[in-house]
């Protein structure tokens, strides 16, 4: 793709020759003579919908922590306010801490059982519902044609009526077959992308996914301009957060 947006040419392969367009060497358009952008990915459908075409897409968009909830409130105007939730989740008694339960009561009424007894309630106790809560980044998105409460109650957190996010009653994982979730998540590297960019004047968007500079950052240190002895390392880094889920983010 052109990085002109007004050409708008672009290059398809649709061979299976090139899996991912960050591989592909540098080409200036044809047209207009601006630098190609290689960002296509040859990624099969089963990544997002199953082996048998029946998995609900799973949507993870990632923004700096200080837009996500500016980014969660615009899921209510693409859908509507009455079609957007806060995916629900319920926590469960954990097998220590049932345990813990049982040794307790154990205590408390002056009982002597063996480990075989308290193994028995603590089992009893483990995976019973403890409290609900809320995804710290799932939105649900319900369709226009069907109400909400055919698939979960909702709820208000906390019982707050005055919350600006209603959140279903049940676990998203139990409808989570049936219903669109997007987990829009709240992560540092956007912000510190962003502070780069303010500090360096650089936009990290400009800059090309196979860039010759950053690649060597991998096996040597002259990218930084710095030598191997001032750093004490023989490669300028080990590893970038989260590298493999930002390009497949990006993809």
């Amino acid at each position: 793709m052109c990085r002109n947006s007004e050409c708008k040419h672009s290059e398809w392969f649709l061979d299976g020759s090139v899996p991912s367009g960050f591989d592909l060497p540098a080409k200036d358009c044809p047209k207009c003579g601006q630098p190609l952008k290689g960002e296509g990915q040859d990624i099969p459908f089963e990544t997002f919908l199953g082996f048998k075409g029946d998995k609900v897409p799973d949507i993870d968009l990632n923004f700096s922590g200080e837009y996500q909830p500016e980014a969660h409130n615009f899921t209510k105007v693409i859908f509507g306010e009455k079609n957007v939730f806060r995916a629900g989740t319920i926590g469960t008694v954990a097998e220590k801490t049932a345990f813990g339960f049982a040794k307790k009561y154990e205590e408390e009424h002056h009982k002597h059982w063996r480990s075989a007894e308290l193994n028995r309630l603590a089992a009893g106790c483990t995976g019973v519902k403890r409290s609900t809560g809320q995804h710290p980044g799932g939105i649900v998105v319900v369709p226009d044609y069907i109400e909400v409460e055919d698939v979960t109650p909702v709820q208000y957190p906390a019982d707050d009526t005055g919350a600006e996010w209603k959140t279903t009653h049940f676990d998203y994982h139990a409808f989570e077959a049936n219903l669109l979730k997007l987990d829009i998540l709240g992560h540092d590297d956007p912000t510190m992308m962003r502070m780069l960019q303010d500090l360096t004047g650089i936009d990290p968007t400009s800059i090309p996914m196979n860039d010759p500079k950053v690649m060597s950052m991998f096996n040597s240190t002259e990218s930084l301009e710095v030598s191997p002895e001032q750093i004490r390392t023989p490669v300028a880094t080990y590893g970038f957060p989260r590298w493999g889920p930002s390009l497949y983010a990006r993809c």
